[in-house]
């Protein structure tokens, strides 16, 4: 499937063209509630890391900060967030690298995954051996499923029809039916994670993740 990212984002256009009618409607049904709105001047993040990763995460949507426009002005930074959208096949996964430190997104996944990384050796490894997908890239505060789905989604359907076939572990660490929903095949498939202990925290550890499950996920990084 082609990728309807690649070369479609700039620092002026920061909106799929694909996806413009759907994010309108979406900001309309929940003009009431800023929290749930999508952000339109923020750069998307669809998907994060290589696209072969053996640990694939999925997840909703990226969150919203303040400071994200802040950093995003900062022209290195931008630059890996728009090589990440633009290089076929993926980049590392950005935010656990040394060049994205102290930044909101980096403080997210750092948190998030502090306990998995020491026992892998290090974020290095899995900015190299994670891919993260959202269920859609666009940002916003809190999460509010589309009432429809935009049409940029399914390429992110398709990395994970990819992940299915090369036999990647795949953990549904956010919005598990809304994936079941869009990937059926995920049903058919065994080398999944569908339960944590919270579906909000996202965590990849050894609280939120059965004694089993976190083994296996070890071993799929290590590998």
């Amino acid at each position: 499937m082609k990728n309807p990212w690649i070369d479609q984002i700039t620092k002026r256009r920061q909106v799929l063209d694909i996806d413009k009618p759907f994010i309108k409607a979406h900001n309309h049904i929940y003009r009431s509630d800023p929290t749930r709105l999508l952000h339109e001047d923020l750069l998307p993040a669809p998907y994060l890391g290589f696209h072969n990763a053996p640990v694939v995460v999925l997840l909703a949507n990226p969150g919203w900060d303040p400071d994200d426009y802040e950093m995003l002005d900062r022209p290195s930074i931008f630059q890996l967030a728009l090589d990440n959208l633009n290089t076929e096949g993926g980049t590392p996964h950005f935010c656990l690298t040394e060049e994205f430190m102290n930044t909101p997104g980096n403080q997210w996944w750092q948190r998030r995954t502090a306990q998995l990384a020491a026992d892998v050796g290090g974020h290095q490894v899995l900015a190299e051996k994670m891919l993260a997908i959202e269920l859609h890239g666009y940002h916003s505060k809190s999460w509010s499923a589309p009432r429809a789905n935009f049409p940029s989604q399914e390429f992110s359907f398709f990395l994970v029809r990819e992940a299915i076939d090369r036999g990647a572990l795949i953990i549904t660490a956010r919005c598990r039916d809304y994936w079941l929903a869009g990937v059926p095949e995920l049903l058919s498939y065994e080398n999944v994670i569908w339960e944590t202990n919270s579906q909000r925290s996202a965590y990849l550890s050894k609280g939120n993740l059965s004694p089993e499950d976190y083994l296996k996920l070890v071993k799929a990084i290590s590998g």
